[in-house]
């Protein structure tokens, strides 16, 4: 786990999920699915939650990893 305060003393946690390239992060006792700098979940109020719909494979997370993967590599192109 990684703790970040930012400015306004707000507290970011960051666990990450083993064996995946995502991160679960809490901020305000919102937890939320991060791949990189994309939030790529809805809120939820528990990490498990979290965790849970960030590794689930569904049609809405194959296309949104999709949607991310073209953009990152759209980012790259000279």
């Amino acid at each position: 786990m990684e703790t970040i305060t930012i400015e306004n003393e707000q507290l970011i946690k960051r666990y990450e999920i083993k064996d995946t390239p995502f991160v679960i992060v809490c901020l305000d006792d919102v937890y939320f699915g991060t791949m990189g700098q994309y939030k790529i979940t809805n809120d939820y109020t528990t990490k498990e939650e979290a965790e849970e719909a960030t590794t689930r494979l569904t049609w809405n997370n194959i296309t949104n990893l999709i949607i991310l993967l073209n953009e990152l590599l759209n980012k790259q192109k000279p």
